[in-house]
């Protein structure tokens, strides 16, 4: 290998992710969505972040998500209703 590669190399594996923290940073995320999911106006869930693009880097802290709502559900929150802010639907959810 050359130089580059090498240096490369040393770098990803001083700064890669903890397989077993990593598989249980995806454990604990699709827990979570599995929940979300069932909660009531729920659309989908996703994944995002370092996570969903398989980027993480040590140490693992965290598994990013989100919750998509149907606005038919909740027509008042956001800019596009009244502006209602979602921290009921937060603390329900």
């Amino acid at each position: 290998m050359g130089t580059t590669a090498d240096v490369l190399a040393e770098i990803r594996a001083d700064i890669d992710a903890d397989h077993d923290a990593l598989t249980e940073a995806r454990t604990r995320l699709a827990l979570v969505r599995d929940a979300g999911s069932s909660f009531y106006g729920a659309l989908r869930t996703y994944q995002s972040g370092s996570l969903a693009v398989h980027t993480m880097n040590g140490p693992v802290s965290d598994g990013d998500g989100g919750l998509v709502l149907d606005r038919r559900c909740y027509p008042r929150l956001g800019p596009e209703g009244d502006n209602e802010s979602p921290l009921e639907v937060v603390e329900d959810l």
